[in-house]
């Protein structure tokens, strides 16, 4: 039987499996790389489920301090060299794809904190944005985007329409 025979009949046998991503791709990742996919997946569940619960500044105090958006909070150079650059690349590719393989929404917020989560533990410095924009029915659209050292890492393919209130340093 071939992995696209098997494919084919999980995805018949079990219509949400691949919804979910336990099929499709999973062959092409490395064993890094489908660790760091489960930790995701883990994470932005868990996240997901608190911003459900918990009013935001109760997780937020966890994640770093909210400053304005005008004081300079410039992350040194020194800490950013082709690795970090590379494995924040990774992870925020990993973590959008996952994203878009949960059976639930999981937004730009949970993305971002996911992200930062993972980037954290790596010894990897990152900033966490929040801006709003009007919509079209005269509406406030928030979002949040996270960067590491001039590394665009989640949420940023948006974030020029918003204007930044915040960042989470």
């Amino acid at each position: 039987m071939t992995m696209r025979d098997l494919q084919r009949t999980l995805a018949i046998r079990f219509p949400g499996l691949s919804r979910l991503g336990m099929v499709r791709g999973v062959s092409r990742l490395t064993p890094a790389e489908k660790a760091m996919a489960i930790e995701a997946m883990l994470l932005l569940t868990g996240l997901r489920a608190a911003l459900l619960v918990l009013p935001f500044r109760k997780i937020a105090v966890h994640f770093g301090q909210l400053i304005s958006p005008g004081v300079d909070d410039a992350l040194p150079e020194e800490a950013c060299g082709q690795g970090h650059e590379r494995s924040a690349l990774l992870i925020g590719s990993i973590v959008s794809r996952v994203a878009r393989q949960l059976f639930f929404e999981a937004s730009c917020l949970p993305q971002a904190l996911t992200a930062r989560c993972m980037l954290t533990r790596r010894g990897i410095r990152s900033v966490l944005h929040f801006g709003v924009c009007k919509t079209e029915d005269h509406g406030l659209k928030a979002h949040a985007w996270l960067d590491s050292h001039r590394v665009n890492v989640v949420g940023a393919q948006t974030a020029e329409q918003f204007i930044e209130i915040g960042r989470l340093i």
